[in-house]
């Protein structure tokens, strides 16, 4: 099941899954708040970088500030996430 489908800043398709989310979550706990962040990093990224090692790979970044926490960048890789090419 889709969890969500947005479009990234290059027209990119992009959803996540259920079986998808819960891989996700299980291998990196500290990820289970930040289901927004991650379409808002999708939809709204400050840089996409290109993996030097595959270039279907992809890295989204963006900063979110807490009010506890100085500013971070949120990387996103596209192989967690399913890709539909637009």
């Amino acid at each position: 099941m889709k969890l969500f489908k947005v479009k990234d800043k290059n027209g990119r398709e992009i959803y996540l899954t259920t079986e998808t989310w819960y891989h996700v979550v299980s291998e990196h706990p500290n990820l289970a708040d930040k289901y927004e962040d991650i379409k808002i990093t999708i939809t709204n990224p400050l840089i996409i970088k290109e993996s030097i090692h595959d270039p279907e790979v992809k890295y989204y970044y963006t900063y979110s500030k807490k009010r506890t926490e100085k500013l971070k960048p949120v990387e996103i890789s596209l192989p967690l996430l399913q890709e539909l090419v637009a």
